[in-house]
């Protein structure tokens, strides 16, 4: 595997499904459909996409990424294929996210999203097509560009990604209603930095590469995000409170839901000791909020509203 460094400032696309603005697909394919891709960072790397707070040594200024081969996938296996690709999009650094395609797949419920990080095949596509420029006649998948130390680098990734990531709520498509919208984040904000001793990683250092590759690999998550707002929507019966880490779980899932001074308590119920006393004599507490998806599977909330069940 080749890695090309050098000076100045790149990239970084994505694209999939049928594309929006920003993103540029086959002049063929509708852009009607039942399911809407956006796409982004998480929202706490906004600010030109800063990997370190301490030193501030590492920006993120553009990316770009080749994809194609996105599916869905239901607990039994079942696939639903967007035969589209390969395709490019300019990914949001800005810590929103951004609609860039709809497509269409059959009604039911689906537990996994999958896709494809991959070199470019000039059979694929046109090779006039002005998009390609950056990957025609390279072993290139992606392209980040940024400052190290105040100087500008482009690293050139000839690495092949398969993603395939599990929702924690399950994704429910029905046709016949509105459009349900699917977020891809990526944590571009792990890339360059060492998860062992948290020390940043040079980009145009060659010997820093496998572990930025790995980075890269670990750095997705995808949930549905009807309001498109970059946080995981969730509801349900609450079923136990845990006040020594500010904690709940849900019933039917099992997914825990963390608190923190951030979180807003809306309605009349304003806090976890009201929710676990309500428990306590026997009612039925139900709650719907969003917030950020942790790398332990559980959900910061930044937001979230019980209701005892009538």
């Amino acid at each position: 595997m080749k890695v090309i460094f050098n000076l100045g400032l790149a990239v970084m696309v994505l694209a999939l499904f049928r594309c929006g603005d920003n993103g540029t697909g086959p002049e063929d394919q509708e852009t009607d459909g039942n399911v809407s891709l956006s796409m982004g960072v998480p929202a706490t790397l906004s600010n030109l996409n800063r990997v370190t707070s301490f030193a501030q040594a590492i920006t993120i200024s553009r990316v770009r990424l080749l994809m194609e081969e996105v599916k869905l996938k239901t607990s039994e296996e079942d696939t639903a294929d967007f035969k589209i690709g390969p395709l490019v999009v300019d990914l949001n650094l800005e810590g929103n996210v951004t609609e860039i395609g709809v497509g269409s797949i059959p009604a039911g419920s689906y537990n996994k999203f999958e896709f494809k990080v991959k070199k470019l095949d000039a059979d694929d596509v046109d090779t006039n097509d002005p998009q390609f420029m950056d990957f025609i006649g390279t072993e290139r998948s992606i392209i980040i560009g940024g400052t190290y130390d105040s100087e500008s680098f482009t690293l050139h990734i000839e690495e092949e990604f398969k993603q395939e990531i599990e929702f924690l709520i399950s994704i429910e498509i029905l046709y016949e209603t509105s459009l349900t919208n699917l977020t891809l984040l990526v944590n571009t904000g792990n890339w360059f930095i060492d998860p062992e001793s948290s020390n940043e990683l040079d980009p145009t250092d060659p010997s820093n590469l496998s572990q930025i590759i790995e980075n890269i690999d670990n750095s997705f998550i995808a949930f549905e995000d009807d309001d498109e707002d970059g946080e995981l929507e969730f509801e349900g019966m609450v079923s136990t409170v845990y006040l020594d880490n500010n904690s709940f779980t849900l019933m039917k899932t099992g997914l825990m839901v963390v608190t923190d001074n951030a979180t807003i308590f809306e309605g009349s119920i304003t806090s976890l000791d009201s929710v676990n006393t309500l428990l306590s004599q026997g009612n039925e507490v139900n709650v719907d909020g969003e917030g950020s998806q942790q790398s332990d599977k559980s959900i910061l909330a930044s937001e979230v509203k019980f209701e005892v069940e009538d």
